[in-house]
């Protein structure tokens, strides 16, 4: 069975109408293009299964410079707890792990976990194999203590912690955002019924309610 050729700026170009460089401003959200024309290449490129070339696209923005390697497109979820499935076999770790594999998947990346201390490996030598396999961008999973530390050469990656660990705070990192996640609550709760009608009234009435004045001096 022949598989088919994977769809390009080209195929898209010709689907919408527009030329190849409208295509790639609209897919990288380019300013100077309208909303909807945006919106209406992004629909194209959802029904004809485009997947960006990642290690293409970087040839291209530094042709004279970039040497791209054998595993430029990956980049490694790393955890570094005891055992290599002991971080996995939580449940919000399962669901980071589809989370952010879709997430990467769909800029043209392949995410794959690494576990740090495979084959005993120190973090030095841990950093060495990364960077032998061209993987330059770093994803560290939560660590199993706050205060845990993993002394890769940083300097060599480009690295997202999940939560904020305490001694690599100066990376970026991603944090539950628990306003939003009230919010979310809120908007997707059930509206009055027999069973928490009279639950969600008082909350409605606490919520409306106003602070309180502070008391004269």
């Amino acid at each position: 069975m022949n598989t088919p050729p994977p769809t390009t700026l080209k195929h898209i170009a010709h689907h919408v109408s527009l030329s190849v460089a409208a295509v790639s401003m609209a897919l990288r959200d380019h300013a100077s293009l309208p909303a909807t024309t945006v919106a209406r290449v992004k629909r194209a490129a959802l029904k004809l299964n485009y997947t960006p070339n990642s290690a293409g696209s970087a040839l291209a923005a530094h042709r004279q410079q970039l040497r791209v390697r054998r595993d430029f497109s990956v980049i490694a979820l790393v955890s570094n707890w005891p055992t290599s499935e002991e971080w996995l076999r939580q449940a919000s770790a399962q669901r980071l792990l589809a989370g952010v594999t879709a997430r990467a998947r769909a800029y043209g990346y392949e995410l794959q976990h690494l576990w740090a201390r495979q084959h005993g490996m120190t973090p030095a030598r841990f950093s060495r194999v990364l960077t032998a396999r061209g993987i330059r961008g770093i994803i560290l999973a939560p660590l199993e203590h706050p205060e845990s530390r993993l002394d890769l050469d940083w300097e060599k990656f480009s690295t997202v912690t999940i939560e904020r660990p305490a001694r690599y705070a100066h990376f970026h990192h991603v944090l539950p955002n628990y306003s939003a996640d009230l919010r979310l609550a809120w908007a997707r709760s059930p509206s009055a019924s027999p069973i928490s009608g009279r639950r969600t009234t008082r909350l409605n009435k606490a919520a409306r309610r106003p602070p309180p004045l502070p008391s004269p001096l």
